[in-house]
Order: structure tokens, then sequence, then C-alpha cells
């Protein structure tokens, strides 16, 4: 396994992938990247291996699917499904779950795990307050 820290070597990784997926069929997650040396997706490409690549960053690639942050309302409803299920919010907790919400800029797994911890906590409406 090539991780960062691992001097960084691009050859090194195009090498072990080549090595370990030959004549495999697979799916390949790589999170969080920082970095992506285009080579690797297209030699890859050419095999029956299929990339799902997260990245803060922009890659810039014609066969790459971006996903785009989730606006504020999307943000908010997806909150307050997670936190108190289909229905939402309470009415007296709308507005701070809007402000929750906005802080998690759309990234739908900083929502999903900000709601996981709240919906563990009393919700009790003079906890919240």
């Amino acid at each position: 396994m090539v991780t960062q820290g691992d001097d960084d070597d691009d050859e090194k990784l195009v090498r072990l992938l080549k090595k370990r997926l030959k004549d495999k069929k697979c799916f390949v997650v790589l999170d969080d990247v920082w970095k992506w040396d285009i080579r690797v997706m297209n030699i890859l490409r050419k095999r029956d291996v299929r990339i799902l690549l997260t990245s803060r960053q922009v890659i810039e690639n014609s066969s790459i699917l971006r996903v785009p942050l989730l606006d504020d309302e999307e943000s908010t409803k997806l909150f307050g499904e997670k936190v108190f299920g289909e229905n939402g919010f309470p009415s007296h907790l709308e507005k701070l779950g809007e402000r929750i919400a906005k802080k998690c800029e759309g990234l739908p797994l900083m929502i999903v795990i900000v709601a996981e911890l709240l919906s563990k906590e009393d919700k009790n409406p003079g906890i919240l307050d």
C-alpha cells in the first residue's frame, strides 16, 4: 500500500497498481486526494478498473463526474432529517439548524457526522436553546 509520506512517488504507485490489478476487475476508492497524477487514471482506464476519487482540489479530466456541494437549503434539509427524522427540525429549532448546517459548508459527510453527534443528545428544547 502506498500512502502519503512514502516519498510521494507517483511511479511507485503506478507500478504497484499495474501489478496488483493485472487481469482483475475492481473498484478503487481514493479518498481525500490532494494531488493526482493523470497517468494513473489513463493506465487504469484501459483495464476493467473503476475509480472513485474524492478531493477538495479541482482535478481536470473529462472522465470525472463532479458532485457539487449542497446549497444552504439542501444542507439544512439533510441536517434536519438526520437529526430529527423525515419531518426535519421542530419550528423552534429551525434557525439554529440552518446556522449549524451552513457551518458545514455544503459537505454532505460533515453534515451527516455533525447530525449523528447531535442526534445522540437529549432533544429537550431547553438543552439546545
